[in-house]
C-alpha cells in the first residue's frame, strides 16, 4: 500500500509543479494523503506497456463501462484517472461519475508526467 501511496504522491507533486490538472494545493495534499487511492490508466494495453505511472493499473477507455464496477466495486473509492494527453481521462471521469463513482479526479495526460515510468514486458 505504501508503494501506491508514494506513486500517487509523486503524481500529485508532478502535476502540481506543472499546474496541469487544475487542482488546488489543498486538494492535491488531500488526495496524496489518501493511501487507498488508485490510479487507473485508460490508455490501450500497448500504450500502458510502453510506460505507465508506477502503481497504476490499466482499464482501457473502451472497456471502462464493463470493467469498472467489477474491478472497483466501492463507488466511494478515491480514483485518479490518467491517459496520454488528457482527452480520454476527461471522458473516463465523466463515465465513472455517470456510473455513480463520487471520488474521481482527472490527472490529465501522462505526457505531463515528469516522474519515473514503469514498463511491462
Amino acid at each position: 500500500m505504501k508503494r501506491v501511496f508514494f506513486g500517487v504522491f509523486a503524481v500529485i507533486l508532478a502535476l502540481f509543479a506543472l499546474g496541469s490538472c487544475g487542482l488546488s494545493p489543498e486538494e492535491m495534499l488531500t488526495i496524496a494523503a489518501n493511501e487507498e487511492a488508485v490510479i487507473i490508466d485508460v490508455r490501450t494495453p500497448e500504450e500502458f506497456a510502453r510506460g505507465h505511472v508506477p502503481g497504476s493499473f490499466n482499464i482501457p477507455l473502451d472497456e471502462l463501462q464493463d470493467e469498472a464496477l467489477r474491478r472497483l466495486p466501492d463507488l466511494y473509492q478515491e480514483i485518479l484517472v490518467i491517459c496520454q494527453s488528457g482527452n480520454r481521462s476527461r471522458t473516463a471521469l465523466r463515465a465513472l461519475e455517470h456510473m455513480g463513482y463520487v471520488n474521481v479526479t482527472d490527472l490529465g495526460g501522462i505526457v505531463s508526467w515528469s516522474g519515473e515510468l514503469q514498463t511491462t514486458n
